[in-house]
C-alpha cells in the first residue's frame, strides 16, 4: 500500500513538473510580442532587378488580437500593374500575425487589394514573412514571399523584411 502511494505521489509530481515547466515555456514566447506600431524596410531579392533594388519603406501597426494593417511602397500594395498603368484604387493590406512553431518566431501574412477604375478586383497581393525579434522586442529581422495575382498573371518574389518598432514615449 505504501509503495502505491509513494508511487502516486511520485507520478504526480512528475506531471506537475511537466506542466510547470511547458506552462513557463509557452509565457517564455508569449512574453514576446508584436503589438505596436513598426517601421519596416522590405529588400526585395527575387526576381534581381538591374540597377540594384532599392530598399522600400512601410509601416505596420500589430494589435494584441492579432491583426495587422500595413503599407509599404510598391511592395506590399503600390501602384503595380502587369499593363503599366497606374491603379487607383490600392487598399492598405490587412492580416494576422501569430507565434511561429519555430519557437520565438512569429508568422505575418498580409493581403493587399488592387481595384480597376470601375471598382472591379485588378489584384491581389499576398505577403507573407517569419520574423525573429531580437532580445529587447524593439526590432526584428526574417524573410518575406509576396505573391501577386493579377487574372493568369502571377508574380512571386522573396526578399528580407526588417522592422523597428515606433517608441511610445511617455506624455506629460
Amino acid at each position: 500500500m505504501k509503495r502505491r502511494i509513494l508511487l502516486a505521489c511520485t507520478l504526480l509530481c512528475c506531471l506537475g513538473a511537466v506542466g510547470i515547466w511547458n506552462s513557463h515555456a509557452r509565457a517564455a514566447q508569449s512574453s514576446s510580442t508584436l503589438v505596436g506600431s513598426w517601421q519596416l524596410t522590405l529588400v526585395p531579392n527575387v526576381p534581381p532587378t538591374d540597377p540594384p533594388t532599392i530598399p522600400v519603406a512601410g509601416l505596420a501597426t500589430f494589435t494584441s488580437d492579432e491583426t495587422v494593417i500595413a503599407t509599404a511602397g510598391g511592395v506590399i500594395v503600390g501602384p503595380f500593374s502587369s499593363t503599366g498603368a497606374v491603379t487607383n484604387g490600392v487598399t492598405p493590406a490587412q492580416g494576422i500575425w501569430q507565434p511561429s512553431p519555430v519557437l520565438g518566431r512569429f508568422f505575418i501574412k498580409l493581403i493587399g487589394l488592387v481595384a480597376n477604375p470601375n471598382g472591379s478586383l485588378e489584384a491581389t497581393r499576398t505577403f507573407t514573412a517569419t520574423v525573429l525579434p531580437n532580445g529587447t522586442g524593439d526590432s526584428f529581422s526574417g524573410t518575406y514571399t509576396l505573391e501577386i495575382v493579377e487574372g493568369t498573371i502571377v508574380v512571386i518574389s522573396t526578399g528580407t523584411v526588417t522592422g523597428k518598432l515606433i517608441p511610445h514615449p511617455l506624455l506629460p
